[in-house]
């Protein structure tokens, strides 16, 4: 009997029948079979000694590489909310085949079907926080000897250089990108010529005139193109670099001119975004009870369309506002829900930036010992994904932690977590921190601070006493 005469449907009744698989039902999906591990191992070995192993893996990666790719392209296509959720929720319990049919065409060293795969899986790894794992994916695949095509390549090279920014290794995201400038001008409209301009921007989000440069560009490419989607994406980052400039007036024109077209496209999950950004802006202007409104509102559209990671991030930035209120209770309350959320869907990112602001309300609270807790937690975190802002801020949280003799644990995580960092990330903590210590210090002695004297200096500050 050869694999093409099976009747798949016969065969899986009949394996159920006799208990060597177990059906499970999914909500609002169909039925999975499940095999037990020693059953799966046995299987394995037969199908390796019938001479067809190849034929079948080779059917199962082809498959689910054109799964993967159909998600992909179902957010480059601008879906509504609906169908990107039943999309989501649907590839869940895919994760692992998709993964194993990455793993198999790296096995037999077929470049061009590994970077389809890799340009499909890079929303996910970055979005769950598996940086590491991506990384190491990405470079494996680009390694792999042969032709392959360039949009595969731009794509997978835009992922990976997003993810070595995201681990603060820019240096290393200059060279990779880099390489892939040229490739640009030969695909005008090319999305991935679009997704590589986005994260040079990235990289270079320190010179304002660069970056803007990069996205206004990535930005018209888009629209020409058709990517209405991807477009509105540009303008919003667009909004993103003016707020990191200051630059208020230009972020909030940016960010009404995203929100008016994702509200034109009936794009909720977006519009949901956009508030986020807009309450944020409203934040630092010191505007709170616009920027609640904002949140407010953010939080609606978020579960109308149940987006839980959006959830958990309007929770946490009320949780942050009503701390900054000195409202302890509806604080606490909120970023409570935060964690639990995060910490049940595993993502690290936001994770990492809710247990700082925990351990600085702990900290106000007079609980030094739970907030030295939550500190800790973060920064086990950042050595998993260097955060320079997290670490700023829980080195200005430890700085007023009266609990000296805690610190060893402390100090060797940052160590860590620096060791990991290039130059130039450690640089942009420096200047994180040496700003912020410039208001409880002279302003010339926290500009020449080095990253160690700063940690040393945080350590060596304590409370005077309780009411201090």
């Amino acid at each position: 009997m050869t694999f093409d005469s099976i009747d798949t449907l016969d065969v899986l009744t009949g394996l159920v029948n006799k208990n060597l698989l177990k059906q499970r039902e999914v909500s609002n999906a169909e039925p999975r079979f499940i095999m037990l591990q020693t059953l799966w191992e046995y299987a394995l070995e037969k199908l390796q000694a019938s001479g067809e192993e190849s034929l079948i893996r080779n059917r199962h990666a082809g498959y689910f590489v054109d799964y993967a790719e159909e998600i992909a392209k179902t957010f480059e296509r601008n879906a509504s909310p609906q169908i990107q959720l039943k999309v989501i929720k649907q590839a869940a319990p895919e994760q692992d085949n998709m993964q194993n049919a990455l793993d198999w065409w790296i096995a037999i060293k077929d470049a061009n079907q590994a970077l389809r795969m890799c340009r499909s899986r890079g929303g996910y790894w970055l979005g769950s926080g598996n940086l590491q794992e991506a990384i190491k994916y990405f470079e494996l695949s680009l390694n792999l000897p042969g032709e392959v095509a360039p949009e595969y390549k731009m794509l997978t090279i835009s992922w990976y250089g997003w993810a070595l920014i995201s681990l603060s290794q820019n240096e290393k995201a200059a060279q990779v990108l880099n390489g892939a400038v040229t490739t640009i001008n030969a695909n005008p409209e090319n999305h991935a010529s679009i997704n590589v301009l986005a994260v040079l921007a990235k990289l270079h989000e320190n010179d304002y005139t660069k970056a803007k440069s990069y996205l206004e560009t990535a930005r018209d490419k888009a629209f020409k193109a058709g990517y209405s989607y991807i477009a509105n994406m540009q303008v919003s980052s667009l909004g993103d670099l003016a707020v990191w400039h200051r630059d208020y007036t230009a972020a909030r024109s940016y960010y009404i001119q995203a929100l008016e077209n994702h509200l034109e496209a009936g794009s909720l999950w977006q519009v949901g975004d956009i508030n986020i950004k807009l309450g944020d802006l409203a934040y630092l202007e010191a505007n709170l009870d616009q920027a609640r409104n904002y949140y407010e509102e953010a939080l609606k559209l978020y579960q109308q369309v149940n987006k839980l990671q959006g959830i958990g991030t309007v929770h946490y930035k009320l949780g942050k506002l009503y701390l900054r209120q000195s409202k302890w209770k509806p604080a606490e309350n909120y970023l409570r829900e935060s964690r639990q959320l995060f910490q049940k869907a595993n993502f690290k990112p936001d994770l990492l930036l809710t247990y700082t602001m925990v351990g600085y309300l702990k900290f106000v609270q007079g609980d030094y010992p739970g907030a030295l807790h939550y500190i800790q937690q973060s920064l086990q975190l950042c050595r998993e994904i260097p955060n320079p802002v997290a670490i700023a801020q829980n080195l200005m949280v430890l700085s007023l932690i009266f609990a000296a003799n805690d610190y060893d644990e402390v100090v060797a995580n940052l160590k860590g977590i620096v060791e990991s960092m290039d130059a130039a990330a450690v640089r942009g903590v420096e200047n994180f921190i040496a700003e912020a210590y410039s208001q409880i210090s002279s302003p010339a002695k926290a500009q020449s601070l080095s990253l160690p004297e700063i940690i040393g200096f945080a350590l060596s500050l304590k409370l005077r006493s309780d009411n201090h």
